[in-house]
């Protein structure tokens, strides 16, 4: 199978979080604040095309020997010798620009199952070519950085990991007060109570101009305590 795959974290569909979410990607939300249709769509533009999630092991093309059905049974049994475990609560933050959910305080399990995902599942990753490197590192990446980037293709995992879900693309200070003030008042209760991972969800877009689709989820195993 071609195109690319992705190890997400990924609210269930019925939850009030995903239902959020899928408002405000969408547009209803926005148009709910006030925001002009035109602005609200360049706002999300980029998290709508990557669906509403947290990167795990982020997008990458199948290793020449890798089929995307063994990749999946990878991923299933990778969730299952992980137990759920309660999380920090959210908190929207600032993350370099762009407004995302984050995680209040640190939490060990997270870390250790993104590791987990971006090591065990590295086999299944075709090595980046010149291109997608060059444009990595002209992003502006510390020595570390290149280092995981050279290593596990992707520069923000292990030590560089944040758990975030973007809600928006890169704004201006004005704009992203603004934007902000609307979240944290629409989000209510979802900001700052703690909630449960028990599942992470594999990823698959087809071509460049398509959207990331969910393959399947798999369960984590049973929640401790």
């Amino acid at each position: 199978m071609n195109g690319r795959f992705a190890v997400y974290y990924t609210p269930a569909t019925t939850s009030e979080l995903a239902r959020f979410a899928t408002d405000w990607l969408g547009g209803k939300a926005g148009a709910a604040a006030g925001i002009p249709e035109d602005l609200h769509r360049d706002i999300v533009r980029i998290p709508a095309a990557y669906g509403f999630h947290a990167t795990l092991k982020a997008p990458f093309a199948l290793a020449p020997e890798a089929t995307g059905d063994e990749l999946a049974t990878a991923t299933a049994a990778l969730a299952a010798d992980f137990a759920a475990f309660r999380a920090p609560p959210l908190d929207l933050a600032n993350v370099d620009g762009f407004l995302a959910l984050v995680l209040r305080d640190p939490c060990p399990a997270m870390n250790d199952l993104a590791a987990a995902c971006v090591t065990e599942l590295d086999h299944f990753r075709a090595p980046l070519t010149d291109r997608e490197r060059e444009r990595r590192v002209a992003q502006g990446l510390s020595a570390r950085q290149e280092a995981l980037l050279d290593r596990w293709g992707y520069p923000f995992v292990l030590d560089e990991f944040l758990f975030h879900m973007s809600l928006t693309r890169r704004l201006d200070d004005g704009l992203r007060d603004r934007i902000a003030g609307f979240l944290e008042r629409s989000m209510g209760n979802l900001i700052g109570r703690q909630w449960c991972l028990d599942s992470i969800s594999l990823f698959h877009q087809a071509t460049r101009e398509e959207p990331f689709t969910m393959r399947a989820r798999f369960p984590l195993g049973h929640l401790e305590g």
